[in-house]
């Protein structure tokens, strides 16, 4: 797992790579804002996800 930050005027925005499963935790640290699992899909999900018409696939998803 790896922490990713920046600092702005003492405060500290990151965002935390993981591996595993194990490294999301890097979430619970301070000044984290997000988490990303890096991992390889499974074969038959990324075929089907190839498949997929390009407009059945959402153009944004964003959380408030």
């Amino acid at each position: 797992m790896t922490l990713h930050r920046e600092l702005i005027k003492r405060a500290a925005i990151g965002v935390g790579f993981a591996t595993t499963p194990q490294g999301l935790s890097s979430i619970e640290h301070p000044g984290c804002a997000a988490a990303i699992w890096k991992r390889q899909l499974l074969d038959y999900f990324q075929a089907w996800i190839d498949a997929l018409a390009r407009e059945a696939l959402p153009r944004a998803r964003i959380i408030f």
